[in-house]
């Protein structure tokens, strides 16, 4: 592992460095992995890193900060509720640092 330096490093060895990183990880856009990972397509998957990419700094801890993220867990967690037939009203998200009751009309 390098230390840091005072000059830092530039961007183009900074992911030289990220890709040399995954050279051992097996192959999953091959086909390679079974139960691992889901692959929705390259549009799907263009539309899923753009959202990433706009919330990548935003910190998911504390909602009073960003209310954004709030109603995003809401409608994902409204969402999989459907999806695994719970009843909407009566369910709480458990939130590694504050647990929190969430109801749905």
């Amino acid at each position: 592992m390098a230390l840091f330096s005072k000059s830092g490093m530039a961007r183009d060895e900074v992911f030289s460095r990220l890709e040399a990183f995954r050279q051992d990880d097996v192959k999953w856009q091959e086909g390679r992995v079974f139960g691992y990972i889901f692959d929705p397509g390259q549009a799907a998957q263009a539309v899923a890193k753009q959202a990433y990419s706009m919330f990548l700094s935003e910190n998911g801890l504390d909602f009073s900060v960003f209310q954004s993220l709030l109603k995003l867990e809401k409608e994902l967690a409204a969402i999989g509720a459907i999806i695994f037939g719970a009843r909407p009203r009566w369910w709480v998200i458990l939130h590694p640092v504050a647990p929190r009751a969430s109801f749905w009309p």
